[in-house]
């Protein structure tokens, strides 16, 4: 299965000696550079928070279940590749990919990790974002996503965690470099991530599990937002595939399509904030 880093020994060299809560979320590769690369339609985050317990059982159980699976060539969970049966699920026959999905979402319905994404339809963007003031502060969709992700780690922390502070990890995809510094430069220009966010970190999926739960979410959140977006008579099955992708935990976030955007805008051109 390759090398592994237990999320415990992560989590106790990223966070604070006496924080209870750790946190793991992943930027999805929705989006390329500019947002909008090769025909992708949503820029999007997903990520979960949990307490460092949480983490350490879902952690060895949901290795187990893809233990099965080593000797066909399956190291680690990547939602893209188990429905493609590409990469290293080309050797998984359909009902074994549906056992390890149908297995991997039990495990997350029954833990204690909480759901949290943030969601941006590209092409709504595009066509209604020009005001000149607002741009300034999000030039791309991804500044929005980060903004709004803040605004919904600070709420849930201060309402069910005492306000501590919540380190974020984003998944590494090489393909997706440029990625990492845009994430980067997010983190530092923000002065309200000092009150939000500890240290920032970034690892590769295939070593940190909770970073595979994180893609889990993500994929679905893409799928689910493109739905409610371009074809909302089938926006109810988007609904209930993220219902069964969560274990049918409440997702706390937001997701903007042309409306939320245009309210958006106009809320942080009078008042400054969105």
């Amino acid at each position: 299965m390759g090398i592994v880093v237990p999320i415990a020994e992560l989590a106790r060299v990223l966070h604070r000696r006496d924080a209870v809560w750790r946190s793991v979320v992943v930027l999805k590769a929705y989006f390329d550079e500019s947002g909008t690369h090769g025909g992708s339609l949503i820029t999007a985050i997903g990520g979960w928070i949990g307490t460092e317990q949480t983490w350490s059982e879902l952690e060895q159980k949901w290795l187990a279940i893809l233990t099965e699976y080593a000797d066909k060539g399956v190291r680690y969970f990547h939602m893209a590749e188990a429905l493609a049966q590409e990469g290293q699920f080309c050797r998984v026959d359909k009902p074994s990919i549906d056992y390890i999905i149908t297995q991997c979402t039990k495990l997350i319905g029954e833990s204690k990790v909480i759901p949290l994404f943030c969601a941006v339809v590209n092409e709504h963007w595009e066509r209604v974002v020009h005001d000149p003031v607002f741009l300034a502060r999000f030039p791309k969709p991804i500044n929005l996503c980060f903004e709004n992700l803040l605004h919904t780690i600070l709420d849930w922390s201060r309402d069910h965690a005492n306000s501590e502070l919540v380190v974020p990890m984003f998944a590494v995809h090489t393909e997706f470099t440029p990625q990492l510094a845009e994430i980067g430069h997010l983190y530092t220009a923000n002065e309200r991530t000092k009150k939000i966010l500890g240290s920032l970190a970034f690892d590769f999926p295939e070593r940190v599990i909770p970073l595979q739960v994180a893609d889990f979410l993500a994929h679905q959140i893409g799928w689910q937002t493109k739905a409610l977006a371009y074809n909302p008579l089938v926006g109810g099955a988007g609904t209930r595939a993220l219902h069964w992708a969560t274990g049918g935990q409440f997702v706390h976030g937001n997701w903007f399509d042309a409306d939320g955007l245009c309210l958006t805008v106009k809320k942080y051109c009078e008042k400054g904030v969105i």
